[in-house]
């Protein structure tokens, strides 16, 4: 099935193609859900961060998120792919298949993403 295949393209990356906006700290804007540029009024990066292993996405403005499919149907239809009608879901799926050099994301490489961090006990120990 399509899901299963683009669950594991990397979401940095479909940002890019949907012509979203770089951000400052691995950012992006605006939001394709409140349409906001920035996170706060003091705080000026991209109101959408994403997860470590680049497989998920939140804008931390209005707290919507999901993984990329749910990113690029918010971007196309306004709605996360649950909500969306078939007409809308079939509109991914054409967007997905016409997008080419989307990264893949192999779980050993979300893996070692996700894991960027030492273990906060061995943090802890210093």
């Amino acid at each position: 099935m399509w899901l299963k295949k683009v669950e594991s393209i990397s979401v940095s990356g479909i940002a890019k193609n949907l012509g979203m906006a770089a951000g400052r700290g691995g950012s992006c804007s605006p939001c394709p859900y409140c349409n906001a540029e920035q996170r706060g009024s003091t705080d000026k990066r991209g109101p959408i961060g994403f997860r470590r292993d680049d497989l998920g996405w939140k804008c931390h403005k209005c707290g919507n998120g999901g993984s990329g499919v749910d990113l690029v149907c918010y971007s196309l239809c306004g709605l996360g792919f649950k909500e969306a009608s078939d007409n809308d879901r079939d509109r991914t799926r054409e967007w997905f298949e016409q997008s080419n050099n989307l990264e893949v994301i192999t779980p050993e490489k979300a893996k070692r993403m996700s894991n960027a961090r030492p273990p906060a006990k061995e943090v802890r120990s210093l």
